[in-house]
Parts: structure tokens; sequence; C-alpha cells
């Protein structure tokens, strides 16, 4: 392996040179006396305008306190929650609109206002009004800041903001009063003509600031007593630093500040001899920095320093060993850095890094999917042939047998994550017999045993270098039973076992170099159950399993030479389905069976099956592969990814392609236990490798935030203007109650887990107090839509499950209000109760004087009619007492 080498020269009459050179042989001793710690290959999620980024060159990136993360572009200013994204533009209409479209530099002050470093511009943005205020407009006045174009920033003492300009130094903002002071270097202290370029502006772990210029070198600002020190480079100075053109300053974890340059590669100063140690680009060492121009940097959470180049790609640098690991784009990875050119590299809150790109929008790393280190083929020469893996064996110098289904058989070095390829050569009698490669034995004589589909057996004499080859012929009963092998093993007494597809179980007779055939026989029941055998297993007791397709699980005594059956019966106690894909045995007993219908355990001394399938936690119940690492968990690979399951308790946890699994789809046969304790499967997109103990359980909690308001499906604005009322005052984000009225009777609201690992793996309920009587579980969806509340007070809850899939204890509120229409408010229903007894007053005193009218009328017509008649009854004895006195005087004239 090639040292990395660096920039030293002996000068021996200068005593810090000295230091330096010691320094260097320090360091390579390092290198030569420590091993580099392996980087995991680096997969990443591209994030581009197809997905709704504004546009595909990311200048900046930051994340704010809420945990939304920001990109600049040269065509916008985009906010990113993990499912979709707002962009800011210019808009001249708009007085409250960011000032510029190209943005080079994002952060955040403690009141968490955000400022926005443009090119026509230094903007800060209020994410309650969701406004931008400009502060662009020079007008000659004192305390104005006189140059639009800002490059970068930073936040110094007392909160105060630094800002770069490309034209105009540097100056700083009191953030109280809104005033600018610029910062003023010493009289001739640069030299340079474009004195003004401020690239990069940092302040260290001490207060004081590193000002990096574009040409004029980098410069300390010593803040106790207000001094100036320059670090120019010199032609004749190797302890100088490498370039004047300074794009990036840098403080890592270890309080040591780093320098990108353009054409000088990478700097490290050491503040007791205040010298640089200089990496650069080495064309004959891949270990080196690929690119010389080095536009920034960033650190990951595990210290690795991530150099973000011009046309060099990603280096990754381990600061104790100094060596770097080069990452580029590659058209056959679509995994692989989207472009070449990178401007930016951030962490996140979670220690996912995301970087930047000229001209493939932004590529994100999730720290998740790096918990399984993934191996495939890409155009190098030194990666897998072929990315379906189909087996794996172990050489005693740990290098490991790799068999892939189309790409021959390859020879992989753990430790230098090195590829040899054996593929089948038609002209070269002497290659492996068929690319289609199933099984890998390595027997106790140090031969390779292959098994291969279409090719028989090819076996590999790793001494001489030389193939040897065992094929069926149809003309000898003792040839292989087919050309189309699925599984080879070697028993404890040294015998060669062979499953085929077609031609049964096979054993190899060394002496006579011919097969004995154990083949299906359907009038002997103690035959094997099917000529297609997927697996094959020699337990401790040195019983030998057989997994077939349709026959089931079958017991082979190789003494009598006869097969027990075990087949699916139902309702029956019996193995779930006839087609068997893996078999493990574990310390404890338990014969372990993968099938096409979930996992099942034998207990082979009372011979009595469990199962277990999705409904116990698997993920899928076509189980491929079954391993038990040192903790007794077993490891199972599957058709939707891959399963830890406790065996004490039977509990499962589950993996997915988010925590860095080649597919969900994995393969028959493909899985092992490496004698390191690696853990190894393979799949349709090539393989994994791990250390069980370092898969941990991730409890991050990422903040949940609401992020959208919809009116009858659609988003609420926000304003604060009194001409054009709405319902939000302020963004959603950070409205914690909210006024609906009962006219819109169809309400939504969205919301995002800001935790940026696919959202596959994010999972929501909500519930609205006053309303639901339990929670709502959406699974991945992220929106709660109600209609037709009823007026009243809630409270709308809504909760997200964290990195290991359990609920969060933070539980994300909004209290809402429906407020009831006119008809329904306390007022107008008094005023109602008011008017109704109202009128039932008014209709019962006018009923009361109808009937007492109708009463005195009929009093009067009584009493009318009462003189009347009395009238008429005295009218009426008058009329008889004249009569009488006529009668009288009738006959008293006749008596006369």
């Amino acid at each position: 392996m090639t040292l990395f080498k660096r920039t030293y020269s002996i000068i021996a009459s200068n005593k810090s040179c000295i230091n330096r050179t010691l320094t260097a042989l320090l360091l390579t001793f390092l290198s030569i006396s420590s091993s580099q710690a392996q980087m995991k290959n680096l997969e990443f999620e591209h994030l581009d305008i197809n997905k709704g980024l504004s546009q595909n060159n990311v200048i900046c990136v930051f994340q704010d306190t809420r945990g939304f993360m920001w990109f600049g572009t040269k065509d916008g200013l985009n906010r990113y929650d993990g499912y979709s994204f707002t962009i800011y533009r210019y808009d001249e209409k708009n007085k409250h609109s960011i000032s510029g479209n190209t943005v080079n530099d994002i952060l955040e002050d403690p009141e968490g206002i955000i400022w926005i470093a443009t090119n026509e511009g230094l903007n800060s943005y209020n994410r309650k009004t969701d406004q931008f205020t400009r502060y662009n407009n020079y007008s000659g006045k004192t305390g104005e800041m006189p140059s639009n174009r800002i490059t970068c920033m930073t936040l110094g003492e007392n909160g105060s903001l630094w800002i770069g300009t490309e034209d105009a130094g540097v100056y700083i903002m009191d953030r109280k009063d809104k005033t600018f002071m610029k910062l003023n270097f010493p009289s001739g202290l640069i030299t340079y003509k474009n004195n003004q370029a401020i690239q990069s502006i940092r302040m260290d772990h001490d207060g004081n600031t590193w000002i990096g210029m574009y040409g004029a070198g980098l410069y300390f600002y010593n803040h106790n007593n207000g001094s100036f020190t320059p670090y120019l480079h010199k032609d004749n100075d190797p302890g100088s630093i490498s370039s004047d053109k300074i794009y990036y300053v840098f403080e890592d974890f270890k309080k040591q500040i780093w320098v990108g340059t353009d054409g000088g590669g990478l700097n490290l100063f050491d503040p007791k001899t205040k010298t640089f140690s200089h990496f650069k680009h080495d064309p004959l060492n891949n270990q080196s920095l690929s690119h010389d121009a080095v536009y920034s940097l960033g650190q990951d959470s595990e210290g690795y320093l991530w150099v973000a180049t011009e046309n060099g790609g990603l280096s990754v640098l381990n600061i104790t060993t100094y060596k770097f690991q080069q990452y580029i784009h590659d058209d056959l990875d679509k995994s692989s850095l989207s472009n070449n050119s990178i401007y930016t590299a951030y962490r996140d809150n979670k220690g996912n890094m995301w970087l930047g790109t000229y001209a493939g929008g932004v590529d994100v790393f999730h720290k998740d999917s790096n918990k399984f280190n993934h191996f495939k083929h890409n155009s190098s020469e030194n990666s897998l042939s072929q990315n379906n893996v189909s087996c794996f064996e172990e050489n005693p110098d740990k290098t490991i047998w790799i068999g892939t289904d189309g790409g021959g058989l390859n020879l992989f070095d753990p430790a230098t994550n090195s590829f040899k390829h054996y593929i089948h050569e038609r002209n070269n009698p002497n290659s492996i017999s068929s690319d289609y490669v199933l099984s890998v034995c390595r027997t106790k004589s140090g031969l390779i045993w292959i098994g291969t589909w279409g090719g028989g057996i090819s076996v590999l004499d790793p001494v001489k270098n030389k193939f040897s080859f065992y094929k069926q012929d149809p003309k000898n009963p003792a040839s292989l039973g087919s050309n189309n092998v699925w599984k080879i093993i070697e028993d404890e007494d040294g015998n060669i076992w062979v499953g085929t597809h077609g031609g049964g179980l096979n054993l190899f007779h060394a002496d006579s170099k011919t097969f004995e055939h154990f083949e299906y026989d359907e009038n002997n029941p103690n035959s094997i159950g099917s000529n297609i055998v997927h697996v094959i297993l020699e337990d401790p007791l040195h019983r030998m399993w057989i997994g077939t397709e349709s026959g089931g699980l079958n017991l082979f005594n190789k003494y009598t030479k006869s097969f027990t059956r075990f087949t699916h019966k139902a309702k029956e106690n019996s193995i779930s389905n006839n087609n068997v894909s893996g078999l493990y045995y574990d310390k404890s007993g338990i014969l372990w069976i993968g099938t096409m219908s979930g996992l099942n355990s034998l207990d082979t001394r009372a011979m009595k099956f469990s199962n277990y399938t999705t409904k116990d936690g698997l993920p899928n119940n076509a189980v491929y592969g079954i391993v038990e690492d040192e903790h007794e968990q077993l490891w199972i690979s599957t058709n939707r990814g891959l399963s830890k399951m406790q065996i004490k308790d039977h509990s499962f946890t589950n993996y997915d392609v988010s925590d860095g699994l080649q597919s969900y789809e994995f393969k028959d046969q493909s899985y092992f236990k490496s004698s390191t304790g690696d853990l190894y499967f393979g799949g349709i997109e090539g393989f994994n490798v791990f250390k069980p103990e370092n898969i941990k359980e991730d409890n991050f909690q990422p903040p949940l935030v609401f992020t959208s308001f919809q009116v009858f499906n659609k988003e609420v604005q926000v304003t604060s203007d009194s001409t054009a009322p709405t319902l939000l005052s302020q963004t959603i984000e950070e409205t914690k109650y909210l006024k609906i009225p009962y006219s819109n009777s169809v309400i939504s609201f969205e919301f995002a887990s800001l935790n940026y690992t696919t959202n596959l793996k994010k999972h929501y309920r909500y519930k609205l107090i006053g309303f639901d009587n339990a929670w709502n579980d959406i699974g991945q969806e992220h929106k709660a839509t109600y209609t037709k509340l009823d007026p009243g007070n809630y409270t709308l809850e809504v909760q997200g499950v964290d990195n290991a899939g359990n609920w969060q204890t933070q539980v994300t509120r909004l209290e809402l209000e429906i407020i009831p229409p006119f008809w329904l408010t306390w007022w107008f229903r008094w005023l109602i109760a008011i008017t109704i007894a109202g009128i039932l007053f008014g209709y019962y005193w006018y009923k009361s004087k109808k009937i007492k009218q109708q009463k005195d009328f009929l009093e009067l017509q009584v009493s009318e009619r009462t003189e009347a008649l009395a009238l008429a009854i005295e009218e009426e004895k008058n009329h008889e007492k004249l009569q009488n006195m006529q009668t009288r005087r009738k006959v008293f004239s006749l008596q006369q």
C-alpha cells in the first residue's frame, strides 16, 4: 500500500521546520503501524429539480433549530421538510420577498431569525410571518452596508453578525440597531489587488476570527487585542499555507483549524509552530486528496472530515491516520455522488451528511443507511462482478468466496475491500464452467467445489490455480445427476454431498470419482421427497437435513440411506410449506427452517414444529436465510428486508433499504457467518456484511411540526394585511391556537417528522380531543382532515415514531376553536329566545284582550237582552193588565 505523501522539507537550520519534519515522521509511522479503519461504502439519496428543488446548483446547506433543511441555490432559497420544498424567489412586486435568487450562505441567530446572504444583498427571514427584510439599499450613509454581494456569514460575540463580501471586505452588523461597521485591516497588511474578496469567515473556540480571502491569503483576528496575523503562501517556506486562494476555513471536533484552497489542496494549521501541513492530490495514491480545489469541509458524527472538491468528488479523511477515501460519480451506481463538483458539506442534528453539488442537486448520506455495509457492482474493476449474489464460503486466510448468479465467482478480501474475479471464458478450458454460481464449498483438502446452473461442478485447486469438472453424462448413470447444482457440502466424514435441480441428492465417491444418486420414488415413502434439493445441513449429531422444493423437509439417515419426510399437513402440527429455502441448527438444538410461508422451528427431540409469520412480526413470509449471532439472536433474510429475532422471546426487529440493505429482496442460500463473527447476506443488488453488535437501535426523537393548513384542500396563506384577511396571521408551524369559522367545513392539516430518513420509516397517528375517542393510526400518511365539526374548542394531537419504530414521547399539539355561525352564537340564541318570548307574550296578551272583549261583549249582549226581556215581560204584563181592564169594563158594561 502506497503511503500518503506529505509536503515536508527538511531544513536543519530552521527549528520550526524540524518540528514539522518530526510531525511528518510521526504521521508516517502512524500510517504504517496502525491500519486504516475501513470507511464504509457511502450511498446517497438524491434531491434535485425533479423532486421539487428549485435548481440543481446548490451552494449552501443549513438546518434551523426547528429541524427544517434550507438549501441556497442559484435560483432561489429552498426549505425542505422531508416531503416537499417551499421555494422563495425574488418578486419585484413584493417588498417582503427575498432580495436575490443566488443564495451563498444561511445561518440562524439566537432569536430564531434566519439570515440569508445573496448576490443581491443581505436578508433576514421571519418564520412567523413568512416574510423577508432586505438590507440592500445603500445610500452612502454611515452604518449602512455598501455591498450587496454577500459571500459568507458567521455569528460573533454578543450575537453580532460578521459578513463577508465579494468586493467590500468584512462588515459587522449590530443586530439590535441594524447598523453595519467595517472591519478595517491595518494599512499595507494586504497587498493583493483584490483585497476585498472574502470567501470564508470562521469563529474559533476562543472567539477569535479566521478570514479567508480569495487571492489574499488567510488572516487571524485576535479579539482580545484587535491584532491581525496574516498567513500567506511563500514559495521558499514549506510550512506556509499552500495557496493564497482561500475557499473555506473549518474548525473540527479537536479544535483544529483546516483550510481549503483553490489549487493548494487542504491545509492543517499547527497553533504551536504557526505552520501548516499540506494535503494534496497524488495521482499515484488513491488514499490522497482527490483534487486540490477544496470548496468546503464538514465533519461527520464519527469524526471523519468530509472534503468537498471541485471535479474530484468527495474525499473523506481519517484525521487519525491522515488517509483519504475517495468517492466519485459512477454511471453504473445510482447511489453514488450525483456530481464530482461539490460546493458544501453539512452535518444535520441527526448525523446525516448533506452535500450541495454543482448541477446535481443535493446528495444526502443517511447515517442510518450505514448500519449494513453494502458491496455491489460498479464501474471500478475492483468491485463485485455482478449484483445477484447467491452464496458465500470462507478461506483460512479469512478471504471470502462469493458466488454470483451470472457474474461468476469472486474472491473478496475484507481487509482491503478488493475482489478477484473468476469468469467463464468460452475458449479457456481452465476457466470456471459457468458464470451462474449457486454454491461454494471449501473442503478439508483445500479444494473449492463450485456448484453452477448449467455447468455442473467446477473444482478449483487454489494452489495450482486449475479447475477440474464434473458434469452430467446421460450415458453414464454414475455421473452427476444434473448440471444444475444448488448446494454442495462436506460432512464430518469428508463426504461430498450435492443437491441438484432435477437429479435429487448426490453423494460423491472420491476413489472412483462417481456419484451415487438418491432420488424421489413415488412408490417408496422412505425416498427423498423431491428431486429438487435446495439446501443441505449436517447437525452436530451428524444427521443430514435436506430442504427441497415441493418435497418439504427430509431427514436422511446416512447409514440406512433412508429418508423421513416432514411435509405440510393442514390442521396438524407440521412444517408451514413444502418449499424449504434455508436451514440453521442453533446452539440449543433447535432446527430453524425458512420456507415460502414463514419461519419454522423444529424441536428435533420432540419433533414438534412452531411457525412464525408476518402476524408474529416478520416483515415477509418468504424466508431465505437464517444465521445465529453470538447474542442468541437469529438474523433472517426475507423478500422484504432483514429481520432480527430474539430467540428467548421470539420478538422481531426489522430492517429495510433505509438502513443500508442491498435491496428488500434477498436470495436463497445467500447467507453466511464468518470466523470473525461477520454476517453476510446476499440479494439482487449485491451483498451486506456487518457485525451484529454494531447494529444498535437509534432512539433519536425527530421534531414533528405542522407544515400546512388547508381549507377545502386549498392551502391557507399567511398575511397580516387587514384588507386581505386570512385565518393565518403567522405560519402554521409557529401557530399554537387557530380560530376557524364554521363555514370552513372541510379543514386539513399536514405534518412532517423532520427525520430525513426514508418516508417508509415514518409513521403517524393523530387525535382530535373533543371529537375522537381514540388515535387514528394513518401509517405513512401525514395529513389529517375533518369535516363539519361542531362549534367549540378542540386540541389536535399528532405523534410520530422514533428511529427505532417506537411512538415518540413528544406530542405536537394545535388548539382549535370552531367559531359558530351567528345563528349558533349565544347572543343570537338569546335574541331568538327573547323574540319568541315576546311573540308568545304578545300573542297571549292579544288573545287575553280578545277574550276579554268577547266576554264584555257577551256580557253587554246578555245585559241588553236581559233588559229587553224584562221590558218585554213588563210590557207583556202591562198588556195583560190592559186587556184585563178592558175585559172588566166590557163585563161591567154588559152588566149595566
